[in-house]
């Protein structure tokens, strides 16, 4: 399933913080089963010390994120549009961004060169380092 693709894809990579696009666009079954099977996997590992829903502001966050926080998440209301102008404080090479290809160009726009990012587009998932990006 989705989730063993992100295990292999972090197995080598310490993620502490994860942002979790949920704007009117990302609104769908399809997604939400991917970010419960995604955050369920990469919270197991225990390193996670930040989750964030975001649209164009930070809408929830959670410290040391369990399996009820990616409840909570899925649960909200998916809305609004994606800017992740003020949200994401300095640059880490150990967040993770998960957005749709707009969030994405909008993170490239923001000159984001830290990090990882998960893509989904209609059912499709690309993994990304930012740092290709600088």
């Amino acid at each position: 399933g989705s989730g063993n693709s992100a295990q292999l894809f972090f197995q080598d990579i310490k993620i502490t913080e994860i942002y979790v696009d949920i704007s009117g666009s990302l609104d769908n079954e399809e997604y939400k089963t991917f970010l419960s099977n995604t955050l369920n996997s990469l919270i197991l590992s225990g390193e996670i010390k930040k989750l964030y829903a975001v649209n164009w502001r930070i809408c929830e966050e959670w410290t040391q994120p369990d399996k009820y926080s990616i409840e909570k998440l899925s649960s909200l209301v998916f809305k609004g549009w994606t800017d992740f102008t003020n949200l994401i404080s300095g640059s880490s090479e150990n967040i993770l961004i998960i957005t749709d290809t707009d969030g994405y160009d909008n993170c490239i726009d923001k000159k984001i060169t830290s990090g990882y990012s998960i893509i989904y587009n209609e059912g499709h998932v690309v993994f990304k380092n930012m740092y290709s990006y600088i």
